[in-house]
């Protein structure tokens, strides 16, 4: 634990640093502060009661102060902490993460004459100290994939299915269809309980590449309205989707049927020719590959900045991100990878290690990467931003945004849109620039 204290002609503040980037910080204000504070004490009741022989908001301050001391005092103190926190803020080197930031905070003391002591515990940034660049390993990925003719087929064989027959069928299901598949959650023998839809007709391909070997061997050989019930036995999945029943419900069997792809099918999908369209498969096949490759580098960055430097983390920060990352890996387990209840069991403190040093990292390059941005003096356009508040609005409202937005809604998409972009720059600054980030600390 270390202690540190900061002053000017208004304020005395002392901060105590303890694990988890938590700060306990006393702040004295002076009677130049509090008496302030106390007019604005004063003038706030005074627009909220009416006198009788005075105008709203006119009365004397004596009387006010007789009539609505209690009032008077509570405004007082609520402009003192407003105060106390606004220089805690300014003044302080480890300044809280935001105002919810804060665990609590109490006036100790509180007098328009004598000054005031207000008490504050608080999460407050991290501090980062300064990043040895020469020791960043960030090695040379592999080469860009180089498109095979296997590649190329697989990639006429996905472009088939646009011109390929979608028949459903009663018969029982076999290896290459597609099913057509609902699951819903309940409580099972709750009979006030209705079914949650946790997908509705998602269409799985029936094939070793798309589905696990239990998740296949569930729906191989069955058919359209066929249901499997599941009893869930993990707590964890139970709390998570509130209910213990899985339905699957088997919607439709689809028998595909693809064509061999020729020169007028080609024609349909723009090209002149079949060879034409190969051509053309190749080269999207060839910015593809490019992309897996940036997004490979990119990744490779990121785990180079993240073991860069160890620092304290805000523990709040950590804790809300490892319970968002266990529910995914969990779920993923139990719902995408289909592992029965025992296998998930088996598979859970293995899970949990990872959601913890996944958060850990998550949280170390969302401070890391601000650091990189501002001392590679890495800018965003208004453009740029505008982009990515698009995107970001969309995404939470989906194609159509509200028109009446609010100020603060219009305020969490900027913040949104900034960090992301924050991120995404600082990283592409080390991936790209790697001797170039050696700088001078700032």
């Amino acid at each position: 634990m270390s202690s540190r204290d900061f002053s000017n002609d208004l304020f005395s503040i002392n901060i105590e640093e303890t694990a988890g980037c938590v700060v306990s910080a006393k702040v004295q204000a002076n009677p130049l502060v509090t008496q302030k504070c106390h007019k604005e004490a004063l003038k706030t009741v005074k627009k909220n009661v009416v006198l009788p022989g005075f105008r709203k908001g006119k009365a004397p301050d004596n009387i006010i102060e007789a009539r609505y001391a209690t009032q008077v005092e509570q405004e007082l103190r609520r402009f003192l902490l407003r105060a106390s926190f606004e220089a805690l803020s300014q003044m302080c080197d480890r300044k809280p993460l935001s105002p919810k930031a804060v665990r609590s905070s109490t006036v100790d003391s509180c007098n328009a004459a004598d000054g005031g002591v207000v008490s504050f515990l608080y999460e407050a940034f991290p501090v980062i100290p300064s990043l040895p660049w020469e020791q960043l390993n960030l090695s040379d990925p592999e080469p860009v994939k180089e498109i095979s003719d296997e590649d190329l087929e697989n990639g006429l064989k996905n472009v088939a299915y646009f011109f390929a027959t979608k028949t459903p069928v009663t018969r029982p299901s076999q290896e290459g269809d597609f099913i057509s598949l609902s699951l819903h959650v309940s409580k099972k023998g709750d009979l006030n309980s209705n079914p949650v839809a946790i997908f509705e007709n998602k269409y799985f391909k029936i094939s070793e590449e798309d589905m696990t070997d239990a998740f296949k061997a569930r729906f191989l050989n069955v058919s359209t309205g066929h249901r499997v019930e599941e009893e869930i036995a993990s707590e964890d999945i139970q709390s998570f989707l509130n209910g213990d029943l899985l339905t699957f419900t088997v919607n439709a069997v689809i028998e595909i049927s693809s064509p061999e792809m020729d020169d007028e099918k080609a024609r349909q999908l723009q090209a002149e020719s079949l060879e034409d369209l190969k051509k053309k498969l190749r080269i999207q096949l060839e910015n593809q590959a490019k992309e897996e490759h940036h997004q490979k580098r990119f990744s490779a960055a990121e785990d180079a900045l993240a073991q860069l430097i160890d620092f304290d983390l805000p523990q709040s920060l950590l804790q809300e991100r490892e319970e968002i990352l266990s529910r995914e890996k969990l779920l993923n387990a139990r719902l995408v990878k289909y592992c029965s209840d025992s296998e998930l069991e088996e598979q859970k403190q293995t899970l949990l290690e990872e959601a913890k040093a996944d958060a850990r990292k998550a949280v170390k390059l969302l401070f890391l990467t601000q650091k990189v941005f501002s001392e590679k003096e890495l800018s965003i356009s208004r453009e740029e931003l505008q982009r990515m508040m698009d995107v970001c609005s969309r995404e939470r409202f989906g194609a159509h945004p509200p028109k009446d937005i609010s100020n603060e809604m219009l305020q969490e998409l900027v913040l949104a849109a900034r960090d992301r972009l924050t991120y995404h720059k600082a990283i592409e600054a080390i991936s790209a620039e790697k001797k170039d980030l050696e700088v001078v600390p700032s």
